[in-house]
């Protein structure tokens, strides 16, 4: 049996090393150092230790998980693990080697002696407490999304690969409409050649030392209180209004933040949609019937970790579907049924029996007998079913899935005030019956 206490029995020693090299080091990783035959690391890593480490040097070599995989499988297999020592940046289980190999090895084979962070010194830089700011690393992953991590926290810290990934980041922030808010490029930190500039993702372009990240805010633009940035562009009123409207999390953005053709479920049925859907972190919903995205885009929006997959069965609204999603901070899931939101373009009676099974189900369009039965079989006991229709027939599709199985029938009517004439007046909208139901959890 594996223990996770220290042990006398022999350990690969990882050792996290930071921009200021030796001089940072403690005690315990210099004795590592010292006892190392065989150091393992990135060419910048080894250049950071001394000559009197004496060690034979060994570059990781590329594909870099084959080195890897070969060094656990030599352990696994019963050699020396002490004839290595891997060095890795900062803390080596913080993105780091260290969860590489923990995931290839028996931890308790390990001797891992961190470093600080690049995020937590970024941190420390900015005074955003760590437990409370998201990392998005896309040195891993160069498609990880970040949009909907950083409205929910309203700030973050991203790590980007190669020289143009700040300007990558910029990119992507100004097409969400987002080019006001706080954008911190951060080069080598911690170390002698650590440079900060201050500036906002429509001002940032240009490229950045080859070993950067980048700390984003979205609402340091509507606090008083920031350092001013480096260049302040002039604000056009409605990209301002939509980046502060997307800093809350909380259904119900104003219709004009989603392009398409009209076709989308109104902001105030949205809310109440989304209220009885009742979002919560990790759980799946199926969107039928999705048009705009609006519903799947705001549940993934409102919960940590939150799971979209949306029907929609003409091309032009997936692909508008696609872009409000880019736009809005909801991330595009990387498989089905994976956080973020999924899209399948097709009839939504193909494909139901091949979704994985949902928490909850919102039925927007095509809300026949037939599909709500088939939705409600399929539904995990607990999970929430909301339907809304705005014809006869699909009232009284809903009037008898409510017959058979309970839940609530509303009527939701509004109007808006718009001009009319010289004049302003209301406008109805067309009334919207919507059946919701909680499936007993027995």
């Amino acid at each position: 049996m594996s223990g996770l206490h220290a042990s006398s029995s022999p350990r690969l020693a990882v050792v996290g090393i930071g921009e200021d090299g030796w001089s940072g080091l403690g005690d315990p990783a210099r004795e590592a150092l010292r006892a190392a035959r065989t150091l393992i690391g990135s060419e910048r890593q080894l250049d950071l230790v001394p000559a009197e480490i004496t060690a034979a040097r060994e570059p990781w070599s590329r594909p870099f998980l084959e080195r890897v995989d070969a060094l656990a499988a030599a352990i696994n297999a019963g050699e020396d693990p002490t004839q290595w020592t891997v060095l890795a940046s900062g803390d080596p289980m913080f993105h780091g080697v260290g969860t590489t190999l923990a995931a290839r090895i028996d931890p308790a084979l390990l001797h891992v002696v961190p470093a600080p962070s690049a995020f937590s010194i970024a941190c420390a830089r900015l005074g955003w407490p760590t437990d409370a700011t998201p990392l998005v690393s896309r040195v891993k992953d160069p498609s990880n999304p970040i949009l909907g991590r950083l409205v929910k926290a309203g700030r973050g810290v991203v790590y980007v690969p190669g020289t143009d990934g700040a300007a990558r980041i910029a990119e992507q922030l100004r097409g969400a409409g987002l080019g006001l808010c706080r954008f911190v490029v951060m080069e080598r930190v911690g170390g002698p050649h650590e440079r900060i500039v201050e500036s906002t993702a429509a001002a940032w372009s240009g490229d950045a030392d080859d070993l950067h990240l980048v700390a984003v805010e979205l609402v340091a633009p509507l606090r008083a209180t920031r350092p001013p940035a480096v260049v302040q562009p002039s604000a056009d009123p409605a990209e301002a209004a939509l980046a502060d409207r997307l800093t809350s999390t909380v259904p119900g953005l104003p219709d004009d933040a989603y392009v398409g053709d009209g076709q989308l479920t109104r902001a105030e049925v949205r809310a109440v949609v989304l209220a009885a859907l009742a979002p919560r972190p990790g759980e799946l919903l199926w969107d039928l019937g999705a048009g705009s995205g609006t519903v799947s885009i705001e549940w993934v929006r409102a919960a940590p970790g939150a799971r979209a997959v949306g029907i929609e069965r003409r091309d032009d609204r997936s692909a508008t579907i696609t872009e409000n999603a880019a736009r809005l901070g909801a991330a595009e899931a990387a498989e089905l049924g994976a956080p973020g939101l999924s899209l399948l373009t097709a009839d939504i009676e193909d494909r139901l029996d091949a979704l994985p099974e949902p928490d909850a189900i919102f039925v927007g369009g095509g809300g026949t007998s037939a599909v709500i039965e088939r939705c409600w079989a399929a539904l995990r006991p607990g999970g929430r079913i909301v339907a809304n229709a705005v014809t006869l027939e699909g009232e009284q599709a809903l009037v008898a899935a409510a017959s058979a199985h309970g839940g609530t029938l509303i009527r939701l009517e509004f109007s808006r005030a718009e001009p009319l004439g010289g004049f302003t007046g209301w406008k109805p909208h067309r009334p919207i019956v919507q059946w919701a139901a909680t499936k007993d959890p027995a």
